[in-house]
């Protein structure tokens, strides 16, 4: 593996693990407060029964047994972590650097946006869960059923705020990985495109899992979902707005042909770099006129 691979890579991690520490980090010295938490959990769930959503106790009765509970407590414990990860790295390998633009920067910051948002919140807006509202009759699957891990262990209610409820970004990470994989899933011409219905059926079904997840384990209201759906949109434009209004392309010159027979060279092949990356290649001809743009490849 090239050196220069091998910095960016772990620049990247680098990235991401700071990314992650802030984020928790400022989410867990916020919100603490239980009465307002309490009181936002009352207003959710008027909202929620005018809506005709409050169905949170109802989910939790139909899926009431161990062998569907269960796996349902370990999927919200580890496929938040595991498959947000291994989505990121497999974009990060895969689609990098390509004709149209870092894909994989795009991906990456939508997702920081969206974290950066949910954080705002969770200062604004601190929300009791529905396991522990009274008077709901939803109860802590985890704690209840068994899962890897559980809020009433010393280690995990050390790091997290419980009231870190609005948005659920168990949906938004989730969303953010169905979104990726349907967009980036690639085609197989000889298997007539069923490669990519597949993923595509994959990455919806796992979006769904994740929103019966979060509600059947008494985590979150069926609003925190549609929360999470919401800074994720947010944070996808405000990337996509924010990519066209601050990329700047600099022209490197990489083959610059020599005067031959006395004559000025006529043409150039210069790249198209979009910040480290090469987005594309063009055409250059004499007094550094440039033609075409960040797509066209010379000929």
């Amino acid at each position: 593996m090239e050196r220069a691979s091998v910095l960016r890579g772990g620049r990247e991690i680098g990235l991401l693990a700071l990314g992650y520490g802030c984020y928790s980090l400022v989410r867990n010295l916020m919100g603490d407060d239980e009465g307002a938490a309490l009181l936002h959990a009352d207003r959710l769930i008027r909202w929620e029964q005018r809506l005709g959503l409050f169905h949170e106790h109802t989910v939790q009765t139909l899926l009431d047994h161990p062998l569907v509970i269960r796996p349902l407590n370990t999927f919200y414990a580890l496929a938040h972590f595991i498959v947000t990860g291994s989505v990121m790295l497999w974009l990060y390998l895969r689609r990098r650097s390509t004709v149209r633009g870092n894909r994989y920067a795009r991906w990456r910051n939508a997702l920081l946006v969206t974290c950066s948002l949910a954080l705002v919140g969770y200062a604004a807006f601190p929300l009791m869960p529905p396991r522990l509202t009274p008077g709901d009759g939803v109860i802590d699957a985890l704690a209840v059923f068994g899962a890897p891990w559980t809020y009433q262990g010393d280690s995990a209610a050390a790091i997290s705020n419980q009231f870190a409820a609005m948005p659920s970004l168990h949906v938004g990470w989730a969303l953010w990985c169905s979104l990726v994989l349907w967009s980036e899933a690639p085609g197989r011409a000889s298997r007539g495109g069923r490669w990519r219905t597949t993923v595509r059926a994959l990455a919806v079904a796992y979006s769904a899992a994740a929103i019966v997840a979060v509600v059947a384990t008494g985590n979150h209201y069926v609003l925190d979902a549609v929360g999470g759906a919401a800074v994720l949109a947010v944070g996808c434009w405000v990337t996509r707005r924010t990519g066209r209004a601050t990329r700047r392309i600099e022209i490197d010159i990489v083959d610059l042909r020599p005067e031959r027979d006395g004559e000025a060279a006529s043409e150039a092949v210069v790249a198209a770099v979009d910040r480290d990356h090469v987005a594309g290649v063009v055409a250059a001809g004499g007094a550094g006129q440039v033609h075409g743009d960040a797509t066209e490849v010379a000929r």
